[in-house]
């Protein structure tokens, strides 16, 4: 399974996009977001576990590299820890975006659509 899925928004004049690309690896799942210039950004891997404080419990653990001075790392962690939980699958995230001059709400903007597409990804997996 392959699937890629996508959110906009526009802000100010400006049209922003924001992509991730669903890739079933198995029992895992691999998701490249971007949106802007793409590039790589950062990579988080989230495993889902038994808990080792309490084997009853199912729980994530996140491990995440991010290219120097980018700043993607708090995306890939989320989006991997968020989707392995839903899923319970293990998962990894690359991302990598890009838009010159960013003003403050706009950034913001793009928090709300990173969010909207995290829940666009959960649902497009149910849809299985």
């Amino acid at each position: 399974m392959n699937k890629k899925i996508s959110v906009t928004q526009k802000s100010e004049g400006r049209e922003f996009i924001v992509s991730a690309e669903i890739i079933s690896l198995g029992g895992d799942l691999l998701l490249v977001i971007t949106g802007g210039k793409a590039h790589i950004g950062s990579v988080s891997i989230s495993q889902y576990h038994k808990d080792k404080n309490d084997p009853n419990r199912m729980t994530t653990t996140t491990s995440t590299i991010a290219v120097l001075g980018e700043k993607e790392e708090i995306i890939t962690r989320d989006i991997a820890a968020f989707v392995s939980e839903k899923t319970a699958k293990n998962t990894a995230v690359i991302a990598g975006m890009h838009w010159d001059l960013m003003s403050k709400p706009e950034l913001l903007k793009i928090y709300e659509l990173l969010e909207e597409l995290k829940i666009k990804i959960i649902k497009n997996l149910k849809e299985e």
